[in-house]
């Protein structure tokens, strides 16, 4: 019998099933988030306390189950989306907590964006230029609005007010990434992301599936901070197997059907 996992990050709750060829749930574990508040607006998660977290409900349903871990062929991985931290690439190290999905600190900025000369006539020469290509592309740009959800204007935001991260982006030693992202770089090492967290960014150009240079530029974001951009069903890469005794293989999905939708995209791999 081969066995996969699946791990639900959410805002609230982090929880792991382990289930069986035809998808029943033989074991799981859930523990709770606590979200942090450290001054009106801001919504913010700690993360060495996810990672505890995280760890513990996987170690835990492990136990419970009582399969061997070489049975486990993969884990499908669902995360909330629109939440993010920065996190130096030599050491890991975090330069801020999550900030989340829920987070108004950046509300200022997307009115002034929102409201800015520069986006009007971005907006109107869209829909110009729609009106004679009918260019899709086009037509979604007369249409945009910066939102709070969005990560773009709160990582603005956390460029202009996170001590030391812009030197240590002049060298080259930030990553930024959405939960999804931090999380397979803990597990395997690899920063990348799918496209359906990429596109809760609001720097993500889906209709060319890749990282919109023209907002990157608009916003003066640097440009290699960016996970790469990867199907979400592929092979994400592998666990070291001294963090739960065996070797896991990943994949992710954006958090809708929850682990069941997580638990598919590895299935259909075949891994």
């Amino acid at each position: 019998m081969r066995y996969i996992g699946a791990l639900d990050v959410g805002t609230t709750n982090v929880r792991f099933h382990i289930l069986d060829e035809e998808g029943n749930t033989i074991a799981s574990s859930t523990e709770k988030i606590q979200l942090l508040y450290p001054k009106p607006n801001y919504v913010e998660i700690d993360p060495d306390a996810l990672w505890t977290i995280i760890v513990n409900v996987i170690k835990n349903t492990l136990t419970e189950s009582k399969v061997s871990l070489e049975s486990i062929v993969g884990i499908g991985i669902s995360t909330q989306r629109g939440s993010f931290t920065t996190w130096n690439s030599k050491d890991g190290r975090h330069y801020h907590n999550f900030i989340t999905w829920k987070d108004l600190r950046a509300d200022n900025l997307v009115k002034e964006w929102n409201s800015s000369i520069i986006m009007k006539i971005l907006k109107m020469g869209s829909k110009i230029l729609y009106t004679f290509s009918r260019n899709k592309r086009f037509l979604g740009m007369s249409v945009f609005k910066f939102m709070n959800t969005q990560m773009s204007l709160r990582l603005v935001w956390v460029l202009q007010h996170v001590p030391g991260l812009q030197e240590a982006m002049s060298d080259g030693n930030v990553l930024f990434g959405g939960i999804d992202s931090w999380l397979l770089y803990k597990f395997t090492g690899k920063h990348v992301t799918d496209i359906s967290s990429a596109s809760a960014t609001g720097i993500f150009d889906p209709f060319i599936k890749c990282w919109s240079t023209s907002m990157i530029n608009l916003l003066k974001l640097p440009h290699d901070i960016f996970p790469q951009v990867v199907e979400t069903s592929g092979n994400f890469g592998s666990t070291p197997k001294d963090l739960f005794g065996s070797k896991f293989r990943y994949c992710v999905q954006r958090q809708t059907n929850r682990h069941r939708c997580s638990a598919r995209c590895v299935c259909n791999r075949e891994i």
